[in-house]
């Protein structure tokens, strides 16, 4: 096939622009490509931290309820601790001011003062906004650590916590934490069966006969005695033990 020298130079053009745009385009695609790998691989950059977090982050009113919360745990200050309670807990346990504190006073600090701090308060709030959480670790000259924690539930006008399972708290520090004994279900109970034993008479005194959960129900020093015993021998609460025996029953 013949072509003119006017085509075939008008084709060399068209076939340069043509290969032109191909490489600029490759390498636009190329680019972008290695632009969205780094984007994807690269390290993520850690946010603000200390006074700048604070500044730019500041703590909700329920994480500030939750810090005012720990702050009166580790003072004993009855007044803060009672504010906190649950109405019903108020009620049926015939809570005071000034109860609380001799109960931080005498039975909780003193379990803690074998313990020192470590570190700062670690203050933080759930993604529904509707529990804060504020923790302090102690920890004792072999490195048994142990957490007290105040954890908020929202309320208007502040929050609500349970201030008397600083009990159960210190029950674990004294009875299996300092001890050495690894943290399990059935030692957990195991610690509070023992500070329960320990305590019940004082707590008694004090016209404090059991504890309330966060639904109002009432257990009697008695109910949470079994309740430990079992599930420190079983890993299970009482109830479950009766439920399966039961169902075993009814196949039969």
């Amino acid at each position: 096939m013949f072509v003119s020298a006017h085509e075939s130079g008008h084709r060399t053009t068209m076939d340069r622009w043509l290969g032109g745009l191909i490489v600029a385009t490759v390498t636009m695609l190329a680019f972008v490509g290695y632009s969205a790998y780094q984007q994807l691989h690269a390290p993520s950059t850690p946010g603000p931290k200390g006074p700048l977090a604070k500044l730019l982050n500041p703590p909700t009113p329920l994480e500030k309820a939750a810090t005012r919360g720990l702050m009166a745990k580790e003072t004993g200050d009855g007044k803060v601790l009672y504010d906190l309670c649950f109405p019903q807990e108020k009620q049926r346990l015939d809570l005071t001011p000034a109860k609380i504190s001799q109960i931080y006073r005498d039975l909780v600090l003193p379990r803690f003062a074998m313990f020192k701090k470590v570190g700062e308060p670690d203050v933080s709030i759930n993604s529904s906004h509707d529990q804060a959480f504020a923790s302090q670790k102690y920890m004792d000259a072999q490195g048994h650590t142990i957490d007290m924690d105040c954890n908020p539930f929202y309320a208007p006008g502040g929050g609500y916590d349970d201030p008397m399972q600083g009990l159960s708290e210190a029950w674990i520090l004294e009875y299996q934490v300092a001890k050495g004994i690894p943290g399990t279900t059935r030692s957990w109970y195991a610690a509070q069966a023992q500070g329960l034993r320990h305590d019940r008479a004082y707590l008694e005194r004090l016209g404090v006969n059991g504890l309330v959960d966060m639904k109002g129900n009432m257990d009697s020093w008695d109910r949470l005695l079994v309740a430990y015993d079992t599930i420190a021998a079983t890993g299970r609460p009482p109830s479950e033990g009766s439920n399966k025996k039961s169902k075993a029953r009814k196949n039969r």
